[in-house]
């Protein structure tokens, strides 16, 4: 079975977007299986700051 989220990922980052947040996260568990997992942006607004990713905390 084929998900295609990227609806979802569009509508979240539009949200991340219109609140300035600096990042955004979709986790989806069906069934107790990760089925999608997406990252957008970073831990803060500096130069710095890393990518948010499946390590983040």
């Amino acid at each position: 079975m084929i998900n295609d989220f990227s609806a979802l990922h569009d509508y979240v980052s539009t949200i991340q977007s219109s609140i300035s947040a600096t990042a955004a996260a979709v986790y989806i568990l069906k069934d107790g299986q990760c089925i999608n997992e997406w990252y957008a942006g970073f831990h803060g607004n500096n130069e710095n700051s890393r990518l948010v990713d499946a390590v983040s905390v």
